[in-house]
This record gives C-alpha cells, structure tokens and sequence, in this order.
C-alpha cells in the first residue's frame, strides 16, 4: 500500500501527506513541493517530497473536469439557441383619422391653387395681347402728341421690355418659390398692365 495520500482541505487546496523515509513519521506538504528538497523536523534528515506521480494524475483528473464543464455549457447554449423562437411583433399601420389633418395643410393646398390659377391667368392675358394686332408707329406718334398720358405708358412698356433683355432676377411668389424667367416675365407684364389701367381709370 502507497504510503502517499492526496488531500484536499475545506478550502479546496490540495496537499500530499506521506511518511518520513528515515523515521516514518507524517508528514504534509503542499502538492506544490512535490520533487522539492525538505527535511524531516522530526529526525532532521533531508528528503526529496514525494508525489509527483500523484500531482501529474491531480492535473489531468482537473483538466478532463474543466473539459468536460466547457463542453456541458456549449451544449446549452446550443439547446437554448435553438429552443428559443425568434418572435417579431407586426407593425401595426398608423391610422390618420380626419380630426387629425391640421388646418395648416389645408390651408397651404389652396394657396397652391390659387397661386396656380393666378399664372393660368397670366399665361392667357400675355397669350391675348400677343394675338392683339400691333399699332404702327404713326398711330403711335400721334396718339402721343394728343395724348400725354400715351407717351408715359409707352415709355414705361419700354423700360420694361428693356429691364426682360437684361435677365433681371427672377419673381417670388407668395410662398417663398421662385418664379422662371418666363413666368416672372409674363408676371410683370400682366402687374404692369393691371397698375397702368387703374392709373388711367383714376
């Protein structure tokens, strides 16, 4: 029988617990010291610890465990992974019920229309004086020396004609949008005709 003896404390340490070759008396050691030189405190003679072959088969009993929790743990995770159900929550589509529309929308969809509608008219005003058959130069000369007020309109139609060619800046509208150049054109023109006839009219 092996006088060797492996013991593990309540701390979970292990030590090798082993009699004194020359005096037999019982010793313990820590399973670190095992291969280490010591002596004896009984018969103070010097010793090689024992229990090499003991601390070998300790590692290799704690690493076959330490394996084998490794491996118990992976295969619950896998077993979880797969037991687990992927759930996905539908959406559910937001309802806009008619209370909720604000006033702001509403009002902007007719200011749309209304802004659309003015340049209808304004393409059809220009669309008309361009069917108007030109007045000659004579009929204008003597408009204007019988008529002050012709040469004032003339003049000003002029100016305007003369600011288009010169590529101005284009319009804004009521809402912040900028105008084409064709549309700001038609649009001058449609605002100046409109100020020269209320002018007359007064």
């Amino acid at each position: 029988m092996s006088t060797v003896q492996l013991k593990k404390s309540l701390f979970g340490k292990y030590s090798i617990s082993y009699a004194c070759p020359h005096c037999d008396e019982r010793l313990s050691s820590p399973i670190g010291e095992t291969g280490k030189n010591d002596s004896c405190p009984n018969c103070n003679m010097g010793f090689i610890v024992p229990g090499s072959e003991e601390r070998c088969k300790l590692e290799r009993q704690l690493k076959e465990e330490e394996d084998r929790q490794d491996s118990l743990k992976r295969e619950r995770e896998i077993a979880t992974s797969k037991s687990t159900p992927v759930v996905i929550e539908p959406i559910n589509p937001v309802e806009i019920k008619p209370d909720e529309i604000k006033p702001v929308d509403s009002l902007i969809t007719v200011g749309v229309l209304v802004f659309g509608l003015f340049i209808f008219v304004a393409i059809c005003g220009i669309t008309n004086l361009n069917k108007s058959p030109p007045r000659s130069i004579k009929s204008d000369a003597s408009q204007s020396n019988n008529d002050p007020w012709a040469d004032f309109e003339n003049k000003y139609r002029a100016d305007l004609d003369r600011l288009d060619r010169e590529n101005p800046p284009p319009l804004v509208d009521d809402f912040g949008n900028r105008l084409t150049p064709a549309e700001s054109k038609a649009l001058r023109k449609v605002e100046t005709e409109a100020w020269l006839k209320a002018l007359r009219e007064d």
